[in-house]
């Protein structure tokens, strides 16, 4: 899906005007780019809970290092680290792996498995060392792998 189309695969959807394309069951749903342009993005996530159980989104978080970024891009939503794993979890979506590429997380998310209780608690670990490599006391924000 695209917004424009390019060539005759793409199928031209407005998810902002809520045009999604008919239900069908995929391996994956692969969204890059496209979260930070949604503006009603906990509908969008679960929305997207029909295609798959299985996320792999990009998402360009609002924090200290990137904190003018967004604005400057006239994004639809400007959302922090913990926001927006908070929004991944009340959406009912699990996070099972993060990497870095620049100021952007790309996060796999899986369709969570009720009870959530378990998932809470990795969630919260994962919160407090994000933000504890992103806020170090001295100097700028670094970011490393997280062990």
């Amino acid at each position: 899906c695209d917004l424009v189309s390019y060539d005759d695969s793409v199928i031209v959807c407005d998810f902002n005007k809520q045009e999604f394309p008919p239900i069908q069951q995929y391996d994956y749903v692969f969204c890059s780019g496209l979260l930070e342009w949604i503006e009603d993005l906990p509908h969008f996530l679960k929305k997207i809970q029909d295609y798959s159980d299985r996320f792999i989104v990009s998402y360009a978080v609002n924090d200290r290092e990137t904190r003018k970024d967004p604005i400057k891009r006239e994004w639809a939503n400007h959302f922090t680290v913990r926001q927006i794993i908070g929004l991944f979890m009340k959406s009912g979506l699990v996070i099972k792996a993060v990497a870095y590429w620049g100021t952007q997380r790309i996060y796999y998310l899986e369709k969570a498995v009720f009870p959530l209780q378990p998932q809470f608690e990795i969630v919260r670990w994962l919160i407090k060392k994000t933000l504890r490599v992103l806020t170090p006391r001295s100097g700028l924000p670094r970011e490393k792998k997280l062990s």
